[in-house]
């Protein structure tokens, strides 16, 4: 007996100094995905890309400082065995490692990037308060909901191709623009909403439950859906939408989450690279050919935090935030300092475009409406969110919860200011639906049971 105290102590000691694989795991993870991004962005981005857009300026201290940075994300952000943790690995992967990549690799100012580590921190801090936000059991099944989300996108999608007519289905992905300014014209305000919250929210959730179930044949129908969306409205995003609530379900059902994640973005970045530098060895002359690189790769991943940059810029030189003066949220009573709305503003100044809508999401948004007070507040709102959301899982799976908020967060994160998300976007009502959503009593364990992982060691 009085041997077995020392043993267990030197035990406890070499337990915590060596890292458990929950630690390891997330760093090798976030590692592999900066050195792939950093490699797409000098062979691929900038290569074929190129333009004044993406320039290529290597500084080996500010991609040594990128790792180290990086490292120190992934703990923070864990293994993605809750959803906020999970959604926080979107928030790295897609605004925060790309921006470490665009200052090592591009030049572009570490400040920029110390901004975008600094909204991650707070959003991750944020998350992890324990707030008594689940306090009901919710009103509405499973299987209620999903068969109103059903009903509600098929009513919707007959309202728009009403409105639209039939000589205005458009698969085209080149006249896409065009077609979305003459589709949104002729949409009312409400339908408009309507078709964000269908897309967004109602047919991402009825896609969770029939993956839930293994039913291919509504997940198939979920799927058509919302091409007829894209066919009718003129966003192609929504194209995006089911394959963003697939990822989440399935990584949320996984205990290798961060070794999928790394594979999936790994394969994301060779594969978009080789395609790119494929492309312009044939001179950039086939339609066929460069889309994987030019709409996954560099659209997905370093656009977004180019427009961030650009916000970023514009406003630390000019100094004369928005104060949401374009927000509903003011109600008219803050004039804006600009001429023309900002997203227009944007794309004429750095694009040359003045019809380019140049939409950008937390960071930009933030900082263009209170500087770093406004990246902050958003920072923590969506934070403060992301505990609510792991407050869920005393009624409802992780894969459902990830699945139905992933694409609202998304949205946030890269898409539009978080006012526009919330009351325009569906934002409010993929809230609603999580709140008020709840399973059959008779189906809640064994839903559990077949989601949760298994306690690791």
């Amino acid at each position: 007996m009085t041997r077995s105290a020392p043993s267990l102590g030197a035990e406890a000691l070499r337990s915590r100094a060596i890292p458990s694989a929950a630690v390891l795991k997330p760093c090798l993870t976030a590692l592999a995905v900066y050195g792939a991004l950093c490699v797409s962005y000098v062979f691929g981005i900038s290569a074929v890309v190129g333009d004044d857009h993406y320039p290529l300026s290597v500084s080996s201290e500010k991609i040594a400082l990128g790792g180290v940075v990086t490292l120190f994300l992934a703990a923070i952000a864990g293994d993605a065995a809750r959803p906020a943790s999970l959604l926080s690995w979107m928030f790295v992967t897609i605004i925060v490692l790309p921006s470490l990549v665009m200052a090592g690799c591009g030049g572009f100012p570490i400040e920029f990037a110390a901004l975008a580590v600094s909204a991650f921190v707070v959003c991750a801090a944020a998350s992890r308060l324990r707030l008594p936000l689940c306090l009901l059991n919710g009103f509405i099944r499973a299987d209620v909901a999903e068969f109103g989300s059903l009903a509600l996108s098929i009513a919707v999608l007959a309202v728009l191709a009403t409105t639209v007519g039939r000589s205005g289905f458009n698969v085209d992905l080149s006249e896409v623009y065009a077609f979305r300014a003459s589709a949104t014209e002729s949409m009312s305000p409400a339908l408009l909403y309507l078709v964000h919250a269908c897309t967004k929210v109602m047919l991402p959730a009825a896609l969770c439950f029939a993956l839930h179930d293994r039913s291919v044949l509504r997940a198939s129908f979920c799927l058509v859906t919302c091409f007829m969306f894209f066919g009718l409205s003129g966003h192609k995003a929504i194209l995006a939408y089911p394959f963003v609530t697939g990822a989440a379900f399935v990584l949320a059902n996984s205990r290798h989450a961060p070794l999928l994640l790394m594979g999936s973005l790994v394969t994301l970045c060779a594969v978009g690279t080789i395609d790119l530098l494929d492309y312009d060895s044939r001179g950039q002359s086939s339609a066929a050919r460069g889309w994987i690189g030019y709409a996954l790769l560099r659209g997905s991943l370093f656009q977004p935090t180019l427009l961030n940059y650009y916000y970023w810029d514009f406003f630390s030189t000019t100094k004369d935030f928005l104060f949401w003066s374009e927000s509903r949220v003011t109600l008219g009573l803050v004039t804006s300092p600009l001429r023309d709305r900002l997203v227009f503003t944007i794309g004429k100044v750095y694009f040359a475009q003045p019809e380019m809508a140049a939409n950008t999401g937390l960071i930009g948004s933030g900082f263009a409406n209170a500087g770093v007070l406004g990246v902050s507040l958003y920072a923590l709102l969506l934070g403060t969110s992301f505990s609510w959301l792991d407050s869920l899982r005393r009624k409802l799976p992780s894969s459902i919860i990830c699945g139905i908020a992933a694409t609202p967060v998304l949205t946030v994160l890269t898409g539009t200011d978080m006012p526009t998300a919330l009351l325009t976007h569906g934002g409010l009502a993929a809230i609603f639906l999580l709140f008020a959503l709840r399973t059959p009593r008779e189906n809640l364990a064994s839903i559990r049971s077949s989601t949760e992982s298994p306690p690791r060691r």
